[in-house]
């Protein structure tokens, strides 16, 4: 197994779609380089990948109408997120800021090294 394969973190959330703006309960798996999501935890294919680069931000979801919301910004879309908790979701929030901070330091040292 890579280490871009190990799994971080993984579990049910609910992920408000780009074009409905419905919300849909998924199976999360974080990966160190991006969060997958699938309908059901056995399919074989994500329905959707979010990519984690360094640039990403984490942070709470104002004036969504769910409860234990968070938001993922990429350079592409905002992903809006619901945990089932606001435990879980400070949870995923660290887990996905902490893979954000690594991958600048390792940016930052590739950069130096050169």
């Amino acid at each position: 197994m890579s280490a871009d394969t190990k799994i971080v973190k993984q579990g049910y959330l609910v992920k408000k779609g780009a074009k409905r703006k419905n919300w849909k309960t998924r199976w999360f798996i974080l990966r160190p380089k991006a969060i997958e999501y699938y309908a059901d935890p056995m399919d074989s294919r994500p329905k959707g990948v979010i990519p984690i680069s360094s640039t990403v931000t984490v942070d709470l979801a104002v004036g969504q109408t769910k409860p234990n919301a968070f938001q993922i910004q990429t350079k592409a879309r905002t992903f809006f997120i619901s945990a089932g908790n606001s435990t879980l979701r400070d949870q995923w929030i660290t887990s996905i800021k902490q893979i954000a901070t690594n991958l600048r330091e390792s940016e930052s040292s590739d950069t130096a090294n050169q």
